[in-house]
């Protein structure tokens, strides 16, 4: 049993693996409870990664010294070979997106999209390489901008209901957002798919399932695949 924990700024998503399945998965937003710590001591994994964008890790390593954690970092061994040019830079979640990309769907040109507050493109070649991708604007960050830097367009919810045709300012917003980042993924897929032979697209974050199905082409959700990869990097690290 091994477990894998991704500490985010507003919430932290636990899940523990078996032979390569979640059989445990939980989003904590108040720390770590005592059902969460009552379920992994009865599971009693033997090996943990600790993902962080800030602090947080020192609580799970007093709670449970029993099992033998790593902290992910570029320095572990990885699944996957970064060929990008400033790798010191590159975020760990999107490390952790291409371990998942090179571990579940090897010998494949995968092109991963993780749809949160930033919308990230990166492309892992069949050969577990990380050649690179692109960053742009979440759905949410796309609204707030309209409103942060306008002088009457006011600040809107996404809404995934709103039709192509706004009939309202406010509607007209949330579709313009919507339907822009939808035709930017497309967009970018059939961009990828023309350089890259038989691309596997996967679709990942926060919106995911809001955009998956209004995208035209053919593209899998997958909601833990940032979880999953850090697996494949505790795997790859744990004799």
């Amino acid at each position: 049993m091994q477990i894998v924990v991704d500490i985010g700024n507003t919430k932290t998503k636990v899940a523990a693996f078996h032979n390569g399945e979640i059989v445990f998965y939980h989003e904590l937003k108040n720390g770590l409870d005592s059902a969460t710590r009552a379920t992994l001591q009865l599971l009693k994994p033997s090996a943990g990664l600790l993902s962080s964008v800030a602090d947080g890790t020192e609580i799970w390593k007093e709670t449970f010294p029993e099992i033998a954690w790593l902290e992910l970092s570029r320095s572990l061994n990885l699944p996957v070979t970064l060929a990008y040019g400033t790798p010191e830079t590159l975020g760990l979640d999107r490390i952790a997106l291409a371990a998942a990309a090179a571990t579940l769907y090897p010998n494949k040109n995968t092109l991963v999209i993780d749809a949160g507050t930033c919308v990230t493109y990166d492309v892992i070649l069949a050969n577990a390489t990380f050649v690179g991708g692109a960053i742009a604007p979440g759905l949410v960050m796309r609204l707030k901008a309209m409103h942060a830097f306008t002088a009457k367009l006011p600040l809107v919810n996404a809404n995934a209901a709103v039709g192509l045709l706004g009939k309202s300012t406010e509607s007209c917003m949330q579709a313009g957002a919507l339907f822009g980042l939808v035709s930017e993924v497309e967009g970018f897929i059939d961009r990828y798919a023309a350089q890259f032979e038989n691309l596997h697209t996967v679709i990942t974050g926060g919106d995911a399932n809001l955009l998956a199905p209004l995208v035209k082409n053919n593209i899998f959700a997958h909601p833990k695949f940032l979880l999953e990869g850090l697996h494949a990097i505790l795997a790859y690290n744990t004799p």
